[in-house]
């Protein structure tokens, strides 16, 4: 288990997670989110804009996250993740 930003998150428990935060922030806690979620949970990630895109997609893959899909409005992003569900939390870098 990890606290971030005063928020508990026990690994592997989670079937969704959303966070509605700016990039950096997202880059810095996207192994905590993808930790957290069970095999084949769901995390939804927005609040960034449509040029950050390509840096989170980078690294959630990186984390073990599979790209399902993204949206863009007026700039703005959300994109839609899947944990793999091949690994076991300890193996997410």
């Amino acid at each position: 288990a990890v606290v971030l930003n005063n928020i508990f998150f026990d690994f592997g428990k989670y079937d969704l997670l959303l966070a509605n935060i700016h990039r950096n922030i997202i880059l810095m806690d996207l192994r905590t989110y993808s930790r957290s979620l069970r095999a084949g949970g769901v995390l939804l990630l927005s609040g960034f804009y449509e040029s950050d895109i390509p840096d989170i997609r980078t690294e959630a893959v990186k984390c073990g996250l599979e790209f399902i899909r993204q949206r863009v409005e007026n700039g703005w992003a959300c994109l839609h993740f899947r944990r793999d569900r091949s690994l076991r939390t300890e193996e997410i870098l």
